[in-house]
């Protein structure tokens, strides 16, 4: 006659297998779609964008990903085998509780089937357990990558900040500073004298004087040009000045009035001096503009009435 308790210990642990084998195989699932997602870097892009160095740190980290990879998978495939020895012992086991006609060696296979299960059931557990660390191994691995991806991009751009910056100080280094502008227009009297006006009635010519230096370079050959703005926005020209155009980097191609071409000792001061004689004066604003090197280095304003 059958014994009610052994049935019942049966039974409890048939649930209790069927539990923890649906909890494994999910959390096999689980792992198998974690690793599936782990995406692809493309070294080669990041390679010409950061130094060697930095690469090697980079595909560093991708072999740790392929090492995490390969030993999830063989820890899955031994899960699947552990799977497939219980569901053998389960069916045993079912088999023999189903027979009405089962003898004393049959249950006593049964009550060994059940034990030999308690100890994969354990055994998986410990591997579930690695698994676990394994996968939490691997989001490590993936948010160092991620951290050192956000570290490589703030340092490009910082680089690149960098760069721009000291283009534009050796932008400024190259040019003159310059000082004591005087921009002026005078009439000039009958006994040559000048004097400062600001009536466009009596004035004859215009007088432009400034001193240029510069404490980094030594120029064999530099142009310094002076633009002057009438009050209808036109550049004062004319062909015995050699008048023409030249580049800026700021306004593009502009008209000047004159252009000195000098050599230059580094760390002296250039005196510059023009005077002009327009053909006409027209009443407003006359604007001067001092550029070198396609910089504008000075400006001044003379007011006629």
């Amino acid at each position: 006659m059958r014994d009610p308790k052994l049935l019942l210990l049966a039974l409890l642990s048939i649930c209790l297998v069927a539990t923890w084998v649906y909890h494994l195989y999910d959390k096999t699932l689980y792992s198998q779609r974690l690793i599936e997602k782990i995406p692809v870097r493309d070294s080669a892009a990041i390679a010409t964008a950061i130094s060697d160095s930095l690469q090697q740190i980079y595909s560093a980290s991708l072999v740790k990903l392929d090492s995490g990879k390969l030993t999830a998978d063989l820890m899955n495939e031994k899960l699947r085998s552990r799977v497939e020895e219980l569901n053998r012992f389960k069916a045993e086991v079912s088999t023999i509780l189903k027979n009405r006609n089962a003898t004393k060696k049959d249950l006593e296979k049964a009550r060994s089937n059940i034990n030999q299960m308690k100890i994969l059931l354990a055994e998986m557990q410990d591997e579930n357990k690695g698994l676990e660390t394994e996968k939490y191994r691997l989001q490590t691995t993936l948010d160092q990558l991620s951290n050192e991806m956000v570290y490589l991009q703030t340092s490009m751009e910082k680089l690149d900040r960098e760069n721009k910056e000291l283009a534009q100080t050796v932008s400024m280094a190259s040019v003159f500073v310059i000082s004591d502008l005087v921009f002026k227009v005078v009439n000039v009297k009958r006994n040559k004298k000048e004097t400062a006006t600001s009536q466009v009635t009596k004035a004859d010519k215009m007088i432009i004087h400034f001193f240029v230096k510069n404490h980094i370079l030594h120029l064999p050959s530099t142009d310094v040009y002076l633009v002057v703005t009438d009050p209808s926005g036109l550049v004062v020209q004319n062909p015995v000045w050699n008048s023409g155009n030249f580049s800026t980097s700021k306004y593009g191609k502009l008209a000047f009035t004159i252009r000195d071409h000098f050599n230059y000792e580094k760390g002296s001061s250039k005196n510059i001096v023009y005077t002009l004689a327009p053909a006409k004066f027209i009443q407003g604003e006359y604007k001067l503009q001092v550029f070198h090197n396609g910089v504008e280095i000075g400006k001044a304003i003379q007011l006629l009435q």
